[in-house]
């Protein structure tokens, strides 16, 4: 089965560098057109169903790619809860000791009122599996997966081969394609090798959480 994992297009918050993750907003009249461009390029390939975090950005991307198809929603798809660092630059949090430390451990600090970044991962992951295990119980052979850039890095760190968290950063309207044959994803839970969907080489890796999101 070939399943794309495609992160949503931009939002105003993306353009202008905030941390977004609770926080439902509609894509940016910038990201549309971005999105619109690409997929009349042909970079998303036709697919046999439809997975979407529940986020407006999510869902407003996928009828924008995929207009016929109605997307099934899977809640642990969301992104990460930010807490106080939601809705902020780094302008703004650099002065910040919890947010320095944040850095300083790789993204795996305790986010103040935020959601456990550990928590965060083993969702993603578990939704992951839902949509895999549900796409080939009902014989799919290519499914598209709407989500965000967190989730995207969280589950390829869990299954896919040769990388760890940050390695797997995308760019909005971007993601990966990965295939896997069922009788090995169910005794293995692991994928192939990840190919970006707007880049012919993998992002290099990096070691610690961008002071700017992507």
């Amino acid at each position: 089965m070939n399943v794309q994992l495609i992160r949503h297009a931009r939002t105003l918050g993306n353009e202008q560098k905030r941390y977004i993750g609770c926080t439902d907003e509609s894509l940016s009249p910038l990201g549309r057109h971005e999105l619109l461009e690409w997929a009349n390029a042909g970079i998303y390939r036709p697919v046999n169903a439809v997975f979407s975090s529940p986020m407006s950005r999510c869902l407003e991307t996928a009828a924008l790619i995929f207009p016929q198809a109605a997307p099934v929603v899977v809640p642990q798809l969301m992104e990460c809860d930010f807490g106080a660092f939601e809705g902020k630059t780094y302008e703004q949090l650099k002065g910040d000791a919890n947010y320095r430390r944040w850095l300083e451990t790789n993204g795996r600090a305790p986010i103040p009122c935020g959601e456990n970044p550990t928590e965060f991962r083993r969702r993603s992951c578990e939704g992951f599996e839902q949509v895999m295990d549900a796409s080939f119980t009902a014989d799919f052979s290519s499914v598209a997966v709407i989500l965000h850039g967190g989730s995207i890095m969280a589950i390829l760190e869990r299954f896919a081969p040769g990388g760890d968290f940050y390695r797997w950063q995308a760019p909005n309207c971007g993601g990966f394609r990965l295939e896997t044959e069922e009788n090995f994803w169910r005794e293995n839970r692991r994928t192939d090798m990840p190919e970006p969907i707007l880049s012919g080489t993998l992002p290099k890796a990096v070691d610690k959480p961008q002071k700017e999101p992507l």
